[in-house]
């Protein structure tokens, strides 16, 4: 249950709830593959506007982040944390091959 209500959470809602828990989760070994595939459909869908929140700047929201933008430096920040833990698995080859894959 507590799973089903962080997902239905929005990242605004999940800081304020969980605040620094959040980065204070023991890591434990993760999949190559799963983190791979995982990691092209955020590009993918990063590249096709998912993440993208158009909004009306003025001078009263400027400073204003859309809750998509938010999102979107949650999930890359996890992506370069789970990165790093391949990598110190020894995985350090499938961290190589999604560089590679982002940058073309």
């Amino acid at each position: 249950m507590l799973q089903l209500a962080f997902d239905m959470m929005s990242t605004i809602q999940r800081h304020e709830v969980f605040g620094e828990a959040i980065s204070e989760v023991p890591a434990s070994s993760i999949d190559s593959g799963e983190v791979l595939v995982a990691i092209e459909k955020f590009y993918e869908k990063s590249v096709d506007g998912y993440y993208y929140a158009p909004f009306d700047i003025n001078s009263k929201n400027f400073s204003d982040i859309p809750e998509k933008t938010d999102a979107w430096f949650d999930e890359v920040s996890n992506y370069l944390e789970d990165s790093s833990r391949l990598t110190d698995q020894g995985d350090h080859d499938i961290v190589c091959s999604v560089s590679s894959c982002l940058k073309s």
